[in-house]
């Protein structure tokens, strides 16, 4: 089934718009200059515009701008006195820069260089037409199409910046650039490890180490990145990954080399929690001049960041959209973020944010795609390593035996040793204690107390702090404080910091209060030495210095301890947890408090989830789906009671039965949170989903309950596939795990499943290509609605329950016939295939295809890469034809050029299969066909009918 799932349920409304827009933009990001010949146009004007100056005129940003504005009016179709409006601010500014030249010559050479580009422009759009049509079509829709309308509406804008110079001179502007670029590879060439006794800043390049980026469900085709790669893919895009995965780190190394490079656009980093609460809220412009003045020590130009944006010469970083903790404000700072896309089209943007909670303030999915960070793999965590400890001064021989052994040891907890920041972690406790921790609270613990220990050992902790025996407690209370307080989220004052711990300590550890304060001032001036604990978060508008914890981890661990410090029983932490988790909110703080319970109580890790699964609190589905999805992960830390992961199994099959089509995203999602993030429980949910399924009595009146239930036993392995963890080790384990339980289940309710199936079409094609049904029992002795045989295997349904739009087996066997090679499914719809096959030849006139019945995109089945696609016998390859041919006339009914268009590119390979498709179109090219040994003169004649157009296949 996996290969007939096209797209994941809750974006196949969208599916068309996106790509369109995806489509749209990349068609304005083409390197147009590239195909414009420099050569011929130097010949034609005067010596002043040689190939030299030619090239680095194109290359000015301002002039990239305009060919992409070239490309959004031509894709437009926009009046012709809009091109002129813009050939007239390319003169304006070809004036500019080349202003020692008489105008009457730069006029005429820019006019003749315009043209060129337009002309380029033209060409490029008319041959992606030919092949992608229907891509086209839908870009032009341009009230769909945001980015593209937001280009178009840049343009005025943009060519009132042209008409009217800036107050600055080129050099002026060059000046600011280089120096700017200088500030940010200063202040992020290098980065400091998470290493609380050195607080060494090491080159960015002699630690980093780049993490697997992957595209998320909603973006097809395209391969996994480096660091790199997704740099020069930037656009509109969202990266997510884990706490200490990388995100923050990934935004300072693309910022630090786009900085090194002068080609590339100039980047602005902008960290969330740093931004302007709404009271001081002012606009992106306005905070970035601001800052590039008191942080970077630079001084822009009057309006250069504005003329920047507008030109699209700007890459904007808006990193940590996750550490805005109220989720309301994610809302505000994502709406800000998208109406700043909006006003400047041909910036690009990445914003970064946490995986978990991003659905609840997400960016717009129309216009933004998204990739996820993995976590290390093997190869990257002896990389890191050896680039860890080759930083300690270490002769060669200990070098390389101290990275073998921790390589080698560390490999107890691989999933710890993933994430790049626990993994340093790691690095700094094997440096001093040889000893790798199990689980997350335990790293942390073993850095704070080694932290601490070397604290009382080397500086003599209790002598000089008064509240020297309390600094653990005291930590733990002020960060519990930051993580609750909404009145400090961006930083706190000294003032507020000595308040609020002097009121802890007042009672606690001292009797008096004045004492309370001053040991209050002595701690907290001692924290602001330690960069580890606090770090300088800028200031108030009087100038007080503001705080925060340096690592956000830490705080989050420090909370989650004293948060079951405060609860009396692990039943009241699940208690005080449960309206968070419910909302998305505080994830790492609440597994984290569950690990900790679960040490520090007896089964208080089972007592806790209980409790969050015997909530009778009435919570929207998707508020509950948000905390059986908490409580399945925290399955992968822990080893929960039998009767607890039943619980849950059976609560989340029930919630997700009970979805209806708008929440197909939040089903799907919990599924395969729940079957893929254990290992050690698997057998214990899979069982109860055997028996959940067993159990469950629909009756005759309620037959659509019945599919469901189907529809999730068949949609098990492929859940993990959307939504499962992101280690292919393990999600390829789960992956086959969970298709053998699919089939146990299914062939210990076989009967049942045969029944389900009459009355659904989705569900009886997946049991065709599960062998339970013949594709000619399923074509001719089923009935849905007023499909004919030939319909139903062309026909695509979308299932009720996740909106997962599966393809047709029609497409499938075509598919998989010109697919080349051993494919894993490839015997399965070769069988298939004989059997359509075998269909097409019991007709004497096939029944006439209504093109109604076919879905509005099939090109993906043509994304083959064997360069020589070969049906393997004659049945496919007859299975092959018709369907071509049919696609081919549904195109010419559609007035679309969606499929002859991609086979005229592949008509070599293709052979004669093209050639039908063109006699069609051009009857007096047919000739002589030479059709492939073995077809039966039955089958070659109605092919040759077919492309005579003596018959049709399909009908309007």
């Amino acid at each position: 089934m996996g290969t007939r799932i096209f797209n994941s349920a809750v974006k196949s409304r969208r599916k068309d718009r996106k790509q369109a827009v995806l489509a749209g933009r990349a068609l304005m990001t083409r390197e147009v200059i590239l195909k414009t010949d420099i050569t011929a146009l130097s010949s034609y004007l005067s010596k002043e515009f040689d190939q030299l100056a030619l090239t680095v005129f194109l290359s000015h940003p301002d002039t990239n701008a305009i060919v992409r504005e070239l490309l959004a009016l031509r894709l437009a179709a926009a009046e012709p006195q809009r091109v002129q409006e813009l050939n007239d601010a390319f003169s304006a500014f070809a004036r500019t820069q080349f202003s020692e030249t008489e105008p009457s010559v730069t006029d005429h050479a820019s006019n003749i260089i315009f043209a060129a580009l337009n002309d380029t422009c033209a060409n490029i759009i008319n041959d992606i037409e030919k092949e992608h049509g229907e891509t086209v079509s839908l870009i032009r829709l341009g009230a769909q199409n945001v980015l593209l309308q937001a280009t178009l509406d840049n343009i005025d804008r943009h060519v009132k910046h042209l008409a009217n110079p800036p107050s600055y001179s080129e050099a002026e502007s060059k000046e600011f650039t280089k120096n700017y670029r200088k500030q940010l590879i200063a202040a992020h060439g290098r980065i400091v490890p998470p290493d609380f006794d050195r607080q060494k800043k090491v080159p960015i390049d002699d630690l980093y180490v780049s993490p697997e980026i992957i595209p998320t469900a909603d973006v097809v085709n395209q391969a996994t990145l480096s660091i790199d790669g997704l740099q020069e893919r930037l656009d509109r895009t969202v990266l997510l990954g884990d706490p200490g995965g990388g995100k923050s780190t990934a935004s300072t190394v693309i910022t630090y080399r786009s900085a090194l490079s002068d080609t590339a656009p100039l980047p602005f980093l902008i960290v969330l929690r740093d931004f302007p609460s709404p009271k001081d809220r002012t606009s992106v412009v306005e905070y970035l001049e601001s800052r590039l003045k008191s942080y970077y020590q630079i001084t822009p130009p009057e309006n250069a960041i504005e003329r920047m944006l507008v030109s699209g010469n700007a890459l904007l970083l808006f990193d940590g959209l996750d550490e805005l903790i109220d989720t309301s404000q994610r809302r505000e700072i994502a709406e800000i973020v998208e109406l700043f896309c909006n006003r400047y089209p041909l910036c690009k943007v990445l914003v970064t944010s946490r995986k978990v909670g991003y659905e609840q303030a997400p960016m717009d999915e129309e216009v933004f795609q998204s990739f996820e960070i993995s976590g290390f793999g093997v190869e990257q965590i002896a990389e890191y390593a050896k680039k860890w400890f080759k930083q300690e001064s270490l002769s060669e021989s200990e070098y390389e035996q101290i990275t073998k052994a921790f390589i080698e040891e560390s490999s107890v907890v691989p999933d710890l040793r993933t994430n790049p920041l626990l993994l340093s972690l790691m690095c700094i406790i094997y440096r001093g204690q040889s000893f790798i921790p199990r689980n997350r609270p335990e790293v942390y613990e073993r850095c704070a107390t080694m932290l601490f220990d070397k604290w009382d050992s080397s500086r003599h902790i209790h002598v000089k702090l008064q509240a020297g025996h309390v600094v653990d407690p005291v930590l733990k209370h002020v960060a519990y404080w930051m993580l609750t307080s909404t009145n400090v989220k961006d930083g706190v004052t000294e003032s507020e910091l000595v308040k609020e711990v002097s009121s802890y300590l007042y009672g606690k550890a001292f009797e008096d209060e004045e004492v309370s304060r001053r040991a209050a001032v002595e701690f907290v001036d001692f924290c602001r030495g330690r960069a580890w604990v606090f770090s300088d978060a800028g200031s108030t508008a009087s100038g007080e210095l503001l705080f925060k914890f340096t690592h956000r981890t830490f705080m989050e661990y420090f909370a989650a301890y004293q948060l079951t410090r405060a609860c009396e029983s692990p039943e009241s932490l699940a208690r005080v947890l449960l309206p968070r988790v419910a909302k998305g909110e505080w994830d790492v703080v609440a597994q984290l408090a569950i690990q900790i319970e679960n040490k520090n109580s007896d089964n208080g890790g089972d007592r806790a989830l209980k409790t969050m699964l015997d909530e009778r609190r009435r919570r929207s589905r998707q508020g509950r789906a948000s905390v059986l999805g908490f409580v399945a992960r925290c399955l992968s830390f822990l080893n929960a009671r039998p009767s607890v992961v039943r619980q849950l199994t059976n609560d989340s099959l029930n919630l997700i039965l009970a979805s209806d089509k708008d929440e197909g995203s939040n089903a799907l999602q919990l599924l395969g949170t729940l079957l893929s993030e254990t290992s050690e429980a698997r057998n214990v949910i899979a069982d109860e989903v055997s028996s959940f399924v067993t159990s469950q009595a629909f009756g005759p009146t309620d037959l659509r309950a019945e599919v469901n239930l189907w529809t999730v036993v068949f949609i098990l392995p492929f859940s993990i596939s959307f939504y499962g963890n992101n280690n292919p080790v393990t999600r390829r384990e789960h992956l086959e795990y969970w298709t053998d339980q699919k089939l146990k289940i299914i062939r210990a309710n076989e009967g049942r499943l045969l029944a389900a199936c009459r009355h659904d079409l989705t569900l009886a094609a997946n049991c065709v290509e599960a062998s339970l049904i013949s594709l000619h029992d399923y074509m001719f002795e089923t009935k849905f609605g007023d499909l004919n045989p030939l319909e139903k295997v062309l026909t695509s349904k979308q299932t009720k329950l996740f909106r997962v739009t599966y393809s047709p087996i029609a497409f499938m066997v075509f598919s998989h016939a010109i697919q080349g090679g051993d494919s894993p499914n490839k015997k399965r719809w070769s069988r298939i295939s004989k059997d359509l096959a075998s269909a097409l030849d019991s007709y004497d006139e096939w029944p006439v295809v209504r093109a109604s019945c076919l879905e509005s995109s099939y090109g993906p089945y043509l994304d083959f890469d064997d360069p020589t696609p070969q049906p393997s016998d004659i049945d496919e390859w007859f299975c092959t034809a018709v369907i071509s041919c049919i696609l081919a006339e549904v195109d010419k009914l559609r007035k679309q050029d969606r499929f002859e268009g991609r086979i005229s590119t592949r008509a070599e390979e293709l052979g004669v299969i093209a050639k039908l498709i063109s006699a069609r179109q051009r009857p007096k090219d047919l000739g002589e066909l030479e059709f492939p040994d073995g077809l039966s003169r039955k089958r070659a004649e109605r092919l040759r009918r077919w492309a005579r157009g003596e018959t049709n296949f399909v009908s309007a």
